[in-house]
């Protein structure tokens, strides 16, 4: 693929990434969360009532603290007006932190909330800690094995652009910059849009400016993609006749 590609868009995360304060406190967290934490299937929104474990955490995150506009979405003052998605994003940003900014996504996208996510391993989710702890993607023993500086300096012959949200609460913004560090910054971008959080980038209401933003970098005129690189050649073994 490397000579098909002229230009890269990361969104919020690349191959070095540092995640959010509240997001490392949870990474450390679940060192010990995670022992006590079945292994199994985790769900957002677990069928009927769940298990009585199921409604003992429901409870605990009900308590959790949100900003005041977000408090009044989840609590309309209609007390028939139901809110079944405040179920599903409690459970989210407990393991991830905040997701999104729950002002930008409509009322359809949060009826529908539980299309874009599925049931959600802990022992994968708790790979965030490797993350964490090394500002790098891992695989799921923690090695630094993806984002070595052998295969990001091959990522400098590339136009790349890093959109971000600026109240992310997943990755902090200042991601950006640990790729800034690595990458030829005369080829690396970074596009930060105000009011916007992590996943609302791309399901929000009004991601419209983040789009155009997208279509102009991919469109834009700029030089060729780098060409492929040659396989070491191989000595072919001559045949002796007998």
């Amino acid at each position: 693929m490397q000579h098909r590609l002229r230009r890269i868009v990361l969104s919020q995360v690349g191959p070095l990434v540092m995640m959010s304060p509240t997001n490392q406190a949870r990474a450390f967290l679940m060192r010990y969360v995670k022992q006590l934490i079945p292994l199994g299937e985790y769900r957002f929104r677990p069928d009927s009532d769940g298990s009585m474990a199921d409604m003992l955490v429901d409870r605990l995150l009900a308590t959790l603290p949100y900003p005041p506009d977000e408090f009044r979405i989840e609590n309309p003052w209609r007390p028939w007006a139901g809110r079944p998605w405040v179920r599903t994003r409690r459970r989210m940003d407990i393991l991830y932190g905040q997701v999104f900014k729950l002002a930008n996504l409509s009322s359809d996208t949060l009826d529908y909330l539980d299309d874009f996510f599925g049931p959600m391993n802990v022992e994968t989710v708790s790979q965030v800690i490797h993350f964490a702890r090394t500002r790098a993607i891992t695989d799921a023993q923690g090695r630094h094995v993806f984002a070595t500086r052998d295969r990001l300096r091959r990522l400098r012959n590339y136009q790349i652009m890093s959109i971000h949200g600026a109240e992310n609460g997943l990755v902090d913004v200042s991601t950006a910059k640990l790729l800034k560090l690595e990458l030829d910054r005369n080829y690396f971008r970074v596009r930060c849009f105000d009011g916007f959080g992590h996943q609302d980038c791309l399901i929000g209401m009004n991601p419209r400016e983040v789009f155009d933003k997208i279509v102009d970098f991919l469109g834009a005129p700029g030089e060729p993609p780098p060409a492929p690189s040659q396989p070491p050649r191989t000595q072919l073994p001559t045949l002796q006749h007998a």
